[in-house]
């Protein structure tokens, strides 16, 4: 991916996320009724997570409990993701010694020749090059509306909003910045866990930078969010993490 696609995602991220929090803001409360197709996301989560709430004595523990139910869910995605991504890992060092072989030339038949070499790489290797940024893309696709969506569940709905999880008042922000910090640190850990050493510099990959930037723009997110929300992604990411290590060191013995 580079540098321009790189700053295009994080763009529609932003922009979706902006579209999604000016959805309807009434109450759900009993015997509320979806009211736009909006609605039919964000009522079901709330009334999901409301019914793990009211079974485990704690709201924290139902917004905790319907965020690993959801990262299970998303496991085959999250292993698709991962893989398109390693896979394009795995030739860069071959696509950067054919464009360096070609780098001086300007004759249309040696870049030909150069496109030709490049393909039966990926070909040789069951690689497709655009695999690695549209399964990031996808994933992102599939992840926003699911955050916006306990966003809204979260302040729409005045049990949740008005919950308490140990410190935490569930519809107000983290007042120590703990969650945020802790969710951040998860998810960047998560990145250099995913990437190859020699990947990890954005010199070298292009991609490093909207990897780095994304927790960093998570992180300023959430300071001014509702720390259930932070809690959501605190959870999140901890499965994510859990999920790469065993897959890194168990699965592939």
């Amino acid at each position: 991916m580079s540098k321009r696609k790189a700053w295009q995602l994080l763009g529609t991220v932003a922009v979706m996320a902006l579209f999604l929090t000016a959805c309807s803001t009434a109450e759900i409360v009993p015997g509320y009724q979806a009211e736009s197709l909006w609605d039919y996301i964000v009522l079901p989560l709330s009334n999901f997570i409301v019914f793990l709430g009211d079974f485990t004595g704690n709201y924290g523990w139902g917004v905790i409990i319907a965020t690993i139910i959801i990262r299970i869910v998303l496991v085959p995605l999250d292993i698709w993701t991962q893989k398109s991504q390693q896979g394009m890992q795995k030739v860069q060092p071959l696509i950067k010694e054919i464009q360096e072989k070609y780098k001086e030339s300007t004759d249309p038949q040696a870049q030909q020749k150069q496109q030709y070499e490049l393909m039966q790489v990926m070909q040789q290797h069951g690689v497709n090059p655009l695999g690695g940024c549209l399964s990031s893309i996808v994933m992102l696709l599939v992840q926003m509306p699911i955050l916006m969506a306990f966003y809204q569940a979260i302040i729409r709905t005045p049990v949740l909003k008005t919950g308490t999880f140990y410190y935490l008042e569930l519809g107000n922000p983290d007042p120590y910045y703990i969650l945020p910090i802790v969710a951040t640190v998860l998810m960047l850990a998560s990145t250099l866990l995913m990437m190859p050493k020699d990947q990890r510099s954005p010199k070298n990959n292009p991609m490093a930078l909207s990897m780095y930037l994304m927790p960093v723009m998570f992180l300023f997110v959430m300071l001014n969010l509702p720390s259930a929300l932070s809690l959501y992604l605190f959870t999140g990411n901890l499965f994510m993490l859990v999920r790469q290590l065993i897959f890194k060191f168990v699965l592939r013995k």
